[in-house]
């Protein structure tokens, strides 16, 4: 990557993060070469270890912060993360917060993209990008690839993250940004534990009532899919049901919406399993969904079940 102009905005980026400190160095390096940079990073770990990452590089116009998490949970920490904004006075209300995951790799004009599109479209409340590659729906992405997705060298991969922009129903987790005037009004659920699967489903439908939620292809960038730090098959696998049944009875989840994805988790984690698929514990995801469906039957399915697993 080459060094490119740039200046800071009033931007925030709130990273949650645990047990990928090398992951988080590289994604600090993404942001600092950023053609408008965000002025604050939180960086939410729940150790030390987590955030152990050398800040000395950035320039005195840009707030690079640590903060821990006493507990452990992409909500939890992304809900610390926030806190801290408000805490510092530093979420502006003309202004936005970008969520990237620790092994997500933005292309330098993600946050100018990103910017231009809230500044000129005043009904848009929250955006998320084009996705390059997935290693999160497949084989993990290498650190060394990504520059040739981003620079077209190598072809994209499939994703439903592509395309022309569009009005969506959710964001993507793992690069995702929205109107700081939603914070007030909008949580990330932190009855979802742990990785908070459909976290970002939930936040969008309860964003959703402030505004427009779009797909924007200009805001381009690549997953890495990082196994480390990731939630047990098992645990994974009982969340695909749980977590949908809750948000369902929440309300920010449409019944339809979630019987199709729990439909489609069972019946793909059934093919991967018989399959032997050695990329993930499919075999895992399988039982954690036919508990949860057990659990259901029997009056006890709940999103906080997996800690104990």
């Amino acid at each position: 990557m080459k060094n490119r102009p740039n200046h800071t905005s009033d931007v925030s980026v709130i990273v949650a993060t645990r047990g990928r400190s090398e992951q988080l160095k590289t994604l600090l390096i993404y942001l600092r070469l950023q053609t408008l940079r965000p002025r604050h990073i939180v960086l939410v770990g729940t150790s030390a270890a987590d955030v152990a990452v050398d800040t000395a590089e950035f320039d005195d116009d840009l707030t690079v912060t640590k903060v821990i998490s006493v507990s452990a949970g992409s909500a939890i920490q992304r809900n610390k993360g926030i806190e801290w904004l408000v805490e510092h006075q530093a979420l502006s209300p003309d202004s936005f917060t970008i969520f990237f995951d620790d092994d997500f790799r933005p292309d330098v004009n993600w946050v100018r993209s990103c910017d231009a599109l809230f500044r000129d479209n005043l009904d848009i409340v929250g955006i998320t990008g084009l996705v390059l590659a997935d290693g999160g729906h497949g084989y993990a992405v290498s650190e060394d690839s990504v520059e040739a997705y981003l620079a077209g060298t190598r072809r994209r991969e499939s994703h439903w993250a592509q395309g022309s922009m569009r009005d969506i129903a959710t964001v993507y987790g793992c690069n995702m940004a929205f109107r700081n005037t939603v914070f007030g009004a909008c949580t990330f659920d932190e009855k979802l534990p742990l990785y908070a699967w459909q976290e970002d489903r939930d936040f969008s439908g309860q964003a959703k009532s402030f505004g427009r939620i779009i797909f924007a292809p200009v805001c381009r960038g690549v997953h890495l899919g990082a196994r480390s730090g990731r939630t047990s098959g098992m645990r994974l696998g009982y969340s695909q049901i749980s977590n949908l049944i809750y948000l369902s009875k929440k309300g920010t989840v449409s019944w339809s919406t979630s019987l199709k994805f729990m439909i489609k988790s069972v019946a793909s984690n059934t093919i991967k399993s018989l399959n032997r698929n050695p990329n993930a514990d499919y075999v895992g995801r399988l039982s954690g969904n036919l508990l949860a469906i057990r659990d259901t039957f029997i009056g006890r399915c709940d999103p906080g079940n997996i800690v104990n697993m």
